[in-house]
């Protein structure tokens, strides 16, 4: 199928369209501004073509998305010199950065980027705020679950940990931005680096000089030949590239070992890191003055949360602007805060920039979790780690039961939540006899000999023994549209095939319930199967629907205390 190309202007270089959005650039946009911050929220399952004309001085033209696992498809379009992608994020939140490489007639490379915002799924149809409610669940929830486990930690004079307010958190990017510019400055011009050797292949015909080495290479490691030129040839290599017909050859290609400098050092995977920290917070603090926005009714009130949210995108252009000196280029990043190097103890710039960044995180400004500190959600992992985080609250609330919590780390900065797949529990109850433990993702081995992996499981031993098995599988399905959304067939007949398959020791049935635990909009399919315990939960992200959580508590409750 050809795309029609249409427009409302001629003079038109890159255009983004999607469902009746439309915004376009003019070359001399496009030259002088580099990132393009499109101010329009995009729709998770929405699709967006991304077109770009060529001029005649350009011939090829690429889309790259960093970091996004969705198919990019080249559009057929009526007009050669105009390129067209079709893009639709599934699954996927966040900040993306896509990029047009376009290259010249001349082997010149530009590239030229966007920056898309991509709403998840949960802020369609009225429901703007869910999303957002979610998140700051889990914030909530992380702090009371801290501060249930960790009374020592939290100083005398703040009572308890509570969770900060937007005008908080912008008040600590605020304070950092201006020193933090001048430290980031002063760092690019004396980055930190070190040398490594590496190994490439160079064209033969640019070796400053021929030695055994490279005699070696030529016979031992090959490349491309190209018949020798008539000319003079080394005498060394007269005889070690002739070919059976007494044919001289030259190599094409060989391998040159060289010293190079790297910026790709510690100090600078650190302030890679620290920036796109800040990049997600100034994000996040900006959606949550717009949510305090939508609440207040006074005009002056209003105006000051505009003059916030114009603040947190400076922020962020600063900060992307930061991100763009050559020396972080090719430099990744790292979430190893708590390690110190030399350099970090002695030059001064680098300790300046440390001394902030431990401050920064210091604040429960990063949510405890790397879940949330991602430019890009993944929002099927994202729903099933605030499903587990209800759990454990749920867990944590349970009367007259020893609690021990296995999921908070503890590093020389700070505090972080990690869900640990597999066979080391996140969380126990115990009392005398019973022994209640919470699993991410453990494998199990069925009686017909293949493994099993539920992405959550409640264990019961009784006098040290297995006794009974709960069974809970968060299932996000991104395209709710297609089918029916509230009856999740597919995931329900999964819980029989745990119900059946898993065994104890013994061979007999353990699982006493499975529940695919699911989003909906309605009550058409039934919550669960009351004669054989296996069925789906409901369970939406609105801060008005306690019902579904407390269904989820009556569950867990019941296999508990049954």
């Amino acid at each position: 199928m050809v795309t029609q190309i249409t427009s409302t202007s001629d003079d038109w270089t890159l255009k983004v369209e999607s469902k009746g959005f439309v915004r376009e650039y003019d070359r001399s946009e496009l030259d002088e501004k580099k990132v393009l911050c499109i101010d329009h929220r995009f729709a998770e399952t929405g699709k967006i073509l991304l077109t770009y004309r060529l001029n005649e001085n350009e011939k090829i033209c690429r889309l790259l998305i960093p970091k996004c696992k969705d198919t990019i498809k080249r559009e057929d379009t009526d007009d050669h010199s105009v390129i067209a992608y079709c893009w639709t994020p599934i699954n996927f939140a966040g900040i993306f950065e896509p990029g047009f490489e376009i290259k010249t007639k001349d082997n010149r490379v530009k590239k030229y980027t966007l920056r898309l915002d991509v709403l998840s799924k949960f802020d369609e149809g009225g429901n703007s705020q869910n999303f957002i409610y979610m998140l700051n669940s889990i914030r909530r929830k992380h702090l009371e679950i801290f501060n249930l486990f960790n009374p020592s930690h939290i100083p005398k004079s703040a009572g308890k940990f509570v969770p900060p307010t937007p005008l908080e958190q912008f008040k600590v990017l605020e304070a950092n931005m201006k020193k933090l510019e001048n430290i980031v400055y002063q760092i690019s011009l004396n980055p930190n680096k070190k040398l490594i050797k590496e190994t490439r292949r160079d064209n033969f015909y640019a070796l400053d000089m021929v030695d055994a080495d490279v005699i070696y290479d030529i016979a031992t490691q090959g490349g491309g030949l190209i018949k020798a030129p008539n000319g003079s040839i080394a005498p060394e290599l007269q005889e070690l590239l002739k070919d059976i017909n007494g044919n001289r050859h030259l190599p094409d290609t060989v391998p040159v070992y060289r010293t190079a400098v790297t910026f790709n050092v510690f100090e600078n995977q650190l302030l890679k890191r620290f920036l796109t920290l800040i990049t997600i917070c100034s994000k996040l603090v900006e959606k949550r003055f717009e949510q305090e926005k939508c609440q207040e009714s006074e005009k002056w009130q209003i105006e000051k949360i505009d003059k916030y949210i114009m603040d947190c995108k400076d922020f962020h252009k600063k900060v992307q602007f930061m991100k763009r000196y050559s020396f972080l280029k090719n430099v990744t990043e790292t979430d190893n805060i708590a390690y110190h190097t030399p350099v970090l103890q002695r030059e001064a710039n680098y300790m300046r920039f440390h001394e902030i960044f431990k401050d920064f995180i210091k604040m429960p400004f990063f949510d405890f979790s790397e879940n949330l500190t991602l430019p890009i959600l993944e929002i099927p992992v994202l729903y099933e780690y605030w499903a587990i985080i209800q759990i454990i609250d749920i867990l944590c609330n349970m009367n007259d039961w020893k609690k021990y919590q296995h999921f908070i780390e503890k590093n020389e900065i700070s505090y972080l939540f990690r869900l640990n797949e597999g066979n080391n529990s996140l969380f126990e109850l115990s009392n005398n006899e019973k022994r209640i433990s919470l699993f991410y993702q453990k494998k199990y081995e069925t009686y017909t000999g293949r493994k099993v992996y539920p992405d959550i499981t409640l264990e019961m031993r009784i006098d040290g023994k297995p006794s009974r098995i709960l069974v809970l599988d968060p299932k996000y399905r991104s395209n709710l549209d297609s089918g029916d959304p509230n009856d999740p067939e597919s995931a329900i007949n999964k819980m029989h095939v745990y119900k059946e398959a898993i065994r104890g020791e013994d061979g007999k049935h353990i699982v006493e319930a499975a529940y695919a635990i699911y989003l909906g909009t309605t009550e058409e399919h039934p919550k669960y199967d009351t004669k054989d315990q296996i069925g789906g939960i409901k369970l939406f992200p609105d801060e008005n629907d306690t019902i579904c959580y407390e269904e989820l508590r009556k569950v867990i409750e019941n296999f508990i205390n049954n």
